[in-house]
């Protein structure tokens, strides 16, 4: 669209410009171009949320910093990795003309290496353009962003500073970019090796002598001339670090262009893209790659298809979220909210779910084109309903199908009509469910409850924290023990009440399952010849009291690490011989104990019908088992108030619920899963909110058993 040549410099500034003569606002712009691992940052978050802004913020400022680094990555360290735009074609950074570093260098190296005398212009012209495409292959370009980088050596850390919140994150197994040096830094790049061959001995004996062992007296000579001639050019810069020169391209020097010519190795096939006017310079020149003792050749460009769509496709930013069971309502509503009413100037919701069956059914989006199941559903009313998401509002929807390579999936992949054109059978519901009628029992008796004593506000807490401090207290006149009480005074006739909702539907042992359920006594509703699975029913009054003691001993256990790390912060701080890491130990702590309070102010404010329901008190969506509950804790630096050196860490809690199946081997430390757009690690596992358990095993095969008031037992297989 520019039309013409950009230098690298100004490259950023001008896609800065573009877009927001495309776009209308900073939310627009922001949402558009921010990368996705930026979308943690706070004042995206808070677009999202209220589809503005906040005030005074720096992310915009952000966006360009990153948007410029991208640059530099794709043109430099990157540009050969992937559908690139220069692997493409359809753009290559190239550095401008040479010629005078060529004038400088060549009497030089004529008259101070006796094997060079004879070498050509054209031979120092390929050898040095080798060495500047070699340098900008590897990232040897220098920018604002690496400062720290390059005066470190190449630490990794400059790169995950949290002063640069706009940087990608970084680790040891990542590509990043490499310098020349002549020092011994692991992450850079050096220009003759003692012990081996390094590429730019290669690239000498490649370009000028035949035989490698020469090389050892004249490689330092030889690059000390070029790096002089090109430093004198300013075509390349020289930094320092630990006393040792390091080297890499000039920025100033290099331009982006969309006039390209493409060469490949008549031995390994390397692609080398350049500027079209270079052409001639880079035909028969030695192969990049070390080892490689082919020469380039020109290739007629092919039809691409990547390089039409950078060149000319109408690109969509695709912003995706999850919808799981994972997610708490008011984040789940978010998503669904967000993904149906998304109009096209609000690029920051989702148009793109990765949905359970949690979206299956009740579900009306509107203007959805298309649903992509990930494996053959269960039944062919599965089916239906998962594609029938799609095409709500005129009829046209596509559909698509992945068949796994599992009997289930196999069978409907040769047969498809029998998915697709098969009977729908209506589901059915199992009436005689105890599980699911204790939960059914308890909502009518708290119904019933309410309405015959006129319970008010005060008498039902909302906050589950009066709740947890009336059972440790054992104050008999507060929720849960009336509520408890009422149950027990009017068991009979709640009983009668609730089995006349099901007329006839229920068995007897299901009415006896519940009555027992209801009163807590087995000898009021057992006799002799009742069936042994009646042991398994625990009381109401039990399930209640014990699910909110559990609740009461982890805030305990809360309380008691949260005494600790205080004792702990304050040890270390008065610690006298201070290392190095001494401030750093400090904010580990610090935030560990924000962590905690965390958790604890999460515990508190949590309403108390959504913690029966969570609990299998109330019905639910979790039966059968209402799972294994994790708590995560997100640690971030506070944004920094003008003044202070340090604003410290924030934190904020993230509950995800498990199925038992899961959790055993997901929940486990070490371990980690994926929710919510992010990476879920198991740090600890606090024992000290569970009782021990004792159990038995088979000798013979894998039948185990609670060990309680059985002394010894015989395996019944």
């Amino acid at each position: 669209a520019h039309g013409k040549d950009i230098p690298l410099k100004e490259f950023s500034s001008v896609i800065e410009t573009y877009w927001r003569s495309q776009l209308e606002s900073d939310e627009q712009y922001v949402a558009t171009l921010i990368a996705p691992d930026m979308e943690w940052l706070r004042s995206y978050e808070e677009l999202q949320k209220h589809n503005k802004l906040p005030v005074g913020n720096d992310i915009a400022h952000l966006v360009n910093e990153r948007i410029d680094w991208a640059i530099y990555s794709e043109y430099g360290y990157k540009s050969n990795i992937g559908r690139t735009l220069e692997r493409t074609a359809a753009s290559v950074a190239y550095v401008g003309e040479i010629d005078n570093v060529i004038e400088k260098a060549l009497p030089k190296l004529q008259n101070e290496i006796e094997m060079l005398r004879d070498i050509s212009s054209d031979q120092l012209h390929r050898f040095i353009f080798g060495l500047l495409l070699h340098m900008k292959k590897q990232g040897a370009i220098f920018s604002s962003h690496l400062g720290t980088y390059v005066s470190s050596a190449g630490s990794l850390f400059a790169f995950t500073s949290y002063q640069k919140r706009y940087m990608p994150s970084f680790t040891k197994r990542s590509r990043s970019p490499e310098f020349l040096t002549t020092g011994s830094f692991s992450t850079f790049e050096k220009i003759h090796n003692k012990g081996g061959t390094s590429w730019c001995d290669q690239w000498i004996i490649d370009n000028f002598f035949d035989d490698n062992l020469l090389i050892a007296g004249y490689a330092t000579v030889v690059y000390r001339i070029v790096l002089e001639a090109l430093l004198a050019e300013k075509i390349i810069l020289a930094k320092e670090s630990s006393g040792f020169p390091i080297w890499g391209l000039n920025a100033e020097k290099i331009t982006i262009t969309s006039d390209t010519a493409k060469l490949k190795c008549d031995t390994c096939s390397n692609v080398l893209i350049i500027k079209s006017n270079q052409q001639e310079l880079a035909e028969d020149m030695c192969c990049l790659r070390k080892g490689c003792q082919g020469h380039y050749a020109n290739v007629a460009k092919e039809d691409d298809y990547y390089r039409d769509l950078y060149s000319y496709g109408d690109l969509q930013r695709i912003v995706a979220e999850e919808h799981t069971g994972l997610l708490e309502r008011g984040q789940r509503e978010w998503v669904e909210n967000g993904f149906i009413g998304r109009k096209k100037d609000e690029p920051w919701k989702p148009n793109l779910l990765s949905a359970t069956p949690t979206l299956e059914m009740g579900i009306d989006i509107g203007d959805l084109s298309s649903v992509m199941l990930c494996s053959v559903p269960p039944n062919g009313a599965n089916y239906l309903q998962r594609i029938g998401r799609a095409g709500r509002t005129d009829g046209n929807a596509f559909s698509a199908t992945v068949a796994n390579a599992r009997d289930h999936d196999l069978y409907f992949y040769s047969d498809p009509d029998a998915m697709m054109q098969g009977n729908i059978d209506a589901p059915g519901v199992f009436l005689d469910a105890s599980a699911i009628l204790q939960r059914q029992f308890l909502a009518f008796c708290i119904d019933q409850w309410v309405s015959e004593k006129k319970i008010q506000e005060n008498d039902l807490p909302y906050r589950l924290s009066i709740v947890l401090d009336a059972v440790n207290l054992k104050q008999k006149n507060k929720f849960p023990f009336t509520l408890i009480g009422y149950i027990q005074s009017n068991s009979e006739s709640l009983l009668e009440q609730f089995f006349a909702l099901y007329e006839d539907d229920l068995q007897e042992m299901t009415k006896n399952q519940i009555r027992l359920f209801a009163k807590g006594s087995e000898e009021e509703v057992r006799g002799k010849d009742e069936p042994d699975e009646l042991k398994e029913s625990i009381s109401l009054a039990y399930k209640i009291l014990n699910r909110l003691e559990q609740v009461i001993v982890e805030r305990k256990a809360i309380e008691i690490n949260i005494g600790a790390m205080r004792t702990k912060i304050k040890e270390h701080q008065k610690l006298k011989a201070k290392d190095k890491d001494h401030e750093k130990v400090l904010h580990e702590y610090e935030a560990e104990l924000s962590g905690l309070k965390s958790v604890l102010r999460a515990i508190k404010k949590k309403d108390t019908f959504e913690f029966f329901t969570n609990e299998g008190l109330l019905p639910n969506y979790a039966f059968p088992e209402s799972g294994v509950i994790l708590k995560s804790v997100i640690f971030r630096r506070k944004q920094q108030v003008q003044g202070d050196d340090d604003a410290g860490y924030e934190s904020f809690t993230l509950e995800y619920e498990r199925s038992g199946s899961s959790a055993i081997s997901e929940l486990a430390p070490n371990n980690s899963f994926y929710a919510s757009g992010r990476k879920v690690t198991v740090d600890q596992i606090d024992m000290n909110v569970s009782d021990i358990e004792s159990w038995r095993f088979c000798d013979q095969c894998s039948y185990s058993e609670r060990e309680s008031s059985v002394v010894a037992s015989q395996c019944p297989k």
